[in-house]
């Protein structure tokens, strides 16, 4: 959504003049139409058309935390409705949040709203967000990275155990504090050679190879349910160099089928015909490589293939 558009001349003059908030391009609209409808389950944008003409005028993104669809009781859209902001606070104001219905402050008609929902099954009114179905992995690779912390920070400050031959608190309290003033600053300390005094053990925590490979498999779950190959942030994925094109290719063909959905939305609720520019690096890459292996590497002829007898 961010490679740019094209349009006829007199659709580039029209969009090339809405400013969304006050600051957008359409660029910056597509994009946060595309985000929000993965968020949030499903974007809008408030289409504002000039009264006499009809010719768009703006196109403003609208928060889809406060936008409720509505349905009429064959199942059909009939309108949208924007609701007042819920206000943040302490205790009080969270019971008034629940116990008070929020108010409608605007009501718009279908064909003023730009919709996209995300994901929308059977006669679901609303579609699916992205967090939902993320939600059991995202926990699991956070506590994933909070043990890797911890195991981390034991490397590089293992956990001492002091044994003291005492039971006198002060002397104890005395020996902590300057244990802990050592280990802050890394100075030298010096203490009698003597087991009778003082014994201490080193308590280590070696990280297991299952918990680097549970950690790998977390982030590859959350890359493979959001349809995202991990080459693509930049993530090694494992596989070969000829894996890895193959993974981006077959990438290419779903950004293309996205883009194809935003171009019929696009065009059946706003009335504008936009043609989103897709990268192609892969079919340049590709070429290089068949370029590099000699012209017509790929292609086998008829001499060159051998059958065997009794197969």
């Amino acid at each position: 959504m961010v490679s740019g558009w094209t349009a006829d001349d007199q659709a580039t003059t029209i969009l090339n003049g809405i400013t969304g908030w006050g600051k957008d391009s359409l660029d910056d609209i597509n994009l946060n139409m595309d985000v929000m409808s993965g968020i949030a389950g499903g974007s809008y944008a408030e289409i504002v058309r000039n009264k006499k003409t009809g010719t768009l005028i703006n196109l403003k993104p609208l928060n889809p935390g406060n936008m409720t669809n509505v349905i009429n009781q064959q199942g059909m859209l009939t309108g949208f409705e924007q609701m007042a902001p819920i206000r943040k606070g302490g205790v009080i104001q969270n019971v008034m949040n629940v116990l008070f219905k929020r108010k409608v402050i605007q009501t718009f008609k279908p064909e003023e709203i730009f919709h996209l929902p995300n994901n929308r099954l059977g006669d679901e009114v609303h579609g699916r967000s992205d967090i939902e179905v993320l939600e059991k992995s995202i926990t699991a690779d956070n506590q994933s990275f909070d043990n890797m912390s911890k195991i981390q920070n034991f490397q590089a400050k293992p956990f001492i155990l002091f044994k003291m031959k005492t039971d006198n608190e002060a002397d104890i309290a005395a020996f902590k504090t300057k244990i802990t003033a050592m280990r802050k600053t890394g100075d030298d300390m010096f203490i009698p050679d003597d087991e009778n005094v003082l014994s201490w053990e080193v308590v280590t925590v070696n990280p297991s190879s299952i918990l680097m490979e549970w950690r790998a498999d977390i982030r590859s779950e959350i890359y493979r349910t959001i349809g995202l190959p991990q080459i693509i942030p930049g993530q090694s994925g494992g596989g070969t160099e000829s894996d890895s094109k193959v993974i981006a290719k077959a990438y290419e063909l779903m950004v293309k089928q996205k883009q194809l959905r935003y171009e019929t939305q696009f065009f059946n609720q706003i009335g504008l015909k936009i043609t989103l520019n897709t990268p192609s690096l892969m079919d340049d890459l590709l070429a290089k490589d068949e370029a590099k292996d000699g012209n017509g590497a790929f292609n086998v002829q008829p001499n060159e293939m051998q059958t065997e007898k009794g197969r």
